[in-house]
């Protein structure tokens, strides 16, 4: 079973904090229209990631965590 949540901006520097200390497996940050996938969604990594800025940025458009 898994479980997809939408999430506001603002939440998505902390979800991605905390989803280090987290398996990849049961808990990930996706975000829609980041890199060259703008219709599907992709995965978020704090030690890659962390530097963007999710709050202002409309490139990113839709924010998601999914649960496994």
């Amino acid at each position: 079973m898994s479980v997809s949540i939408n999430i506001p901006r603002i939440l998505v520097k902390p979800l991605l904090y905390i989803s280090k200390f987290l398996p990849e497996n049961k808990f990930l940050v996706v975000c829609k229209g980041y890199g060259e996938d703008y219709d599907l969604y992709t995965g978020l990594c704090w030690c890659e990631d962390h530097h963007l800025d999710f709050v202002s940025d409309t490139q990113y458009e839709d924010f998601q965590v999914w649960m496994f």
